[in-house]
């Protein structure tokens, strides 16, 4: 009766660690999510204050060249404000897909998570089963 005893508190302890070591990894998954989320947020808003100072710097030039020529200004207004329509465009375009990317990312995490967490409460329903039937 002694060996099983041990073999049973064995196996009982190594679930336990299973369980610990899932829930130790659920959580690492959900600090690196929200790494993830900050380190983007972060580097799309430094290309957008980028992408502004390169635009102020552009409509400055602009202006200094209407001082010059008020018909060549005109025209080189009209063609930045189109080139700055289709840089926010693309800009919006390509931050809505991060956006989606990010979501379907999240979206991904948190299914693992939950078969994470359905699988660490079957293991800890097995270990408290397993308990009392060597009790």
């Amino acid at each position: 009766l002694q060996p099983f005893t041990l073999i049973s508190r064995s196996s009982l302890d190594s679930k336990y660690d299973a369980i610990k070591e899932l829930e130790f990894k659920i959580q690492n998954a959900k600090s690196e999510m929200d790494d993830d989320r900050e380190r983007l947020v972060s580097l799309y808003t430094q290309k957008i204050r980028s992408l502004e100072e390169k635009n102020r710097d552009m409509l400055q030039r602009q202006k200094e060249k209407l001082a010059a020529s008020m018909e060549e200004a005109e025209h080189a207004q009209k063609s930045m404000a189109r080139k700055i329509e289709i840089m926010e465009k693309t800009h919006k375009n390509n931050l809505k897909k991060v956006d989606e990317d990010v979501s379907d990312e999240l979206l991904r995490l948190h299914a693992q998570n939950d078969d994470l967490v359905a699988m660490s409460e079957r293991l800890k329903t097995e270990f408290k089963a397993d308990i009392e039937r060597y009790k």
